[in-house]
């Protein structure tokens, strides 16, 4: 079986961006040692935000950037680095806009016939 690939209409409504700090290991006075920037391009941002319902409404996330593993670019390059960690690692920030956004959650979305990732649903505040 092969892969899902994306239409070509939908290849062309990549035409979102953020930038992706990663921070490195911390020194002995708590300073972020190196800061590598990545450009990431070919993005979709989807601006509907997540709710919790319950006694009371939460805001979970305020928007939703969809990175696709085969399409999105990171300083012009193809995807080479794993995201999973956005979430849960505080080495990583992601900025919008020259604004600093926290990462709530990162779900993994995965090709159904080889198991390889097919796009990382970053959820930010």
């Amino acid at each position: 079986m092969q892969d899902i690939k994306l239409p070509l209409l939908m290849q062309k409504m990549l035409v979102d961006s953020f930038t992706l700090i990663h921070t490195g290991e911390n020194d002995d006075w708590g300073n972020a040692s190196e800061k590598t920037a990545y450009d990431v391009t070919k993005v979709r941002l989807d601006p509907t935000a997540g709710f919790t319902t319950g006694k009371s409404e939460n805001v979970r996330y305020s928007s939703l950037y969809l990175v696709y593993a085969d399409y999105s670019l990171f300083n012009g390059e193809p995807l080479n680095i794993d995201l999973t960690s956005l979430a849960t690692n505080d080495h990583w920030l992601i900025e919008v806009n020259g604004e600093p956004r926290t990462v709530v959650n990162v779900n993994i979305v995965r090709q159904p016939f080889s198991n390889k990732v097919f796009a990382y649903e970053i959820e930010v505040a």
